[in-house]
């Protein structure tokens, strides 16, 4: 039977996740006390780390700063495998909507793809062969208004309220 840990289990995506793992052993953690548990994620088969790092969007952070290389580090002489949540936003802006191949060069227009590269390069680094980075789009996320977590979907709702209405557009002139 498969080990899994989940980090960030309360996250909107991974709450989808628990009917896909009813054939594993899954243990949840929360973001703060990973630390704790070290033996736990280095004997798991498979570490998926669904917590956010808010500091991602607001300034450059250092790979060695970060939670997900500080845990990666942690299972680099194991055999764990580990899933990282990326972002879509490192391939890059433009004005029409793009399917990219995950062979595409990456190119981080702003702080948060920047530190989505770096951190992702610093995981392969580590981790090698056993990382698996997941490039989700950035329209999920979770529904709901919390201060300073900015999601697609929460500035829908956080629009939508203040102002009864959502205007989209994709247009670079507005």
């Amino acid at each position: 039977m498969e080990k899994i840990v989940i980090i960030g289990s309360d996250s909107y995506i991974a709450t989808g996740l628990e009917n896909h793992l009813k054939n594993c052993k899954t243990d949840k953690l929360y973001f703060n006390n990973w630390s704790e548990n070290i033996d736990l994620l280095q004997q798991a088969d498979c570490v998926i780390n669904f917590s956010i790092a808010p500091d991602f969007s607001t300034r450059k952070i250092e790979p060695e700063d970060v939670l997900y290389v500080q845990i990666a580090k942690h299972l680099k002489s194991s055999q764990t495998r580990y899933i990282f949540i990326s972002s879509c936003k490192v391939y890059g802006t433009c004005d029409n909507v793009l399917i990219h191949k995950e062979t595409d060069a990456l190119c981080g227009w702003d702080i948060y793809s920047q530190n989505k590269i770096k951190t992702e390069q610093a995981l392969t680094d580590i981790l090698k062969d056993r990382l698996t980075v997941l490039r989700i789009p950035n329209v999920i996320g979770e529904p709901v208004k919390r201060a300073g977590y900015k999601t697609f979907i929460g500035w829908i709702c956080e629009s939508f309220l203040k102002d009864c209405k959502l205007t989209v557009t994709q247009n670079a002139d507005g």
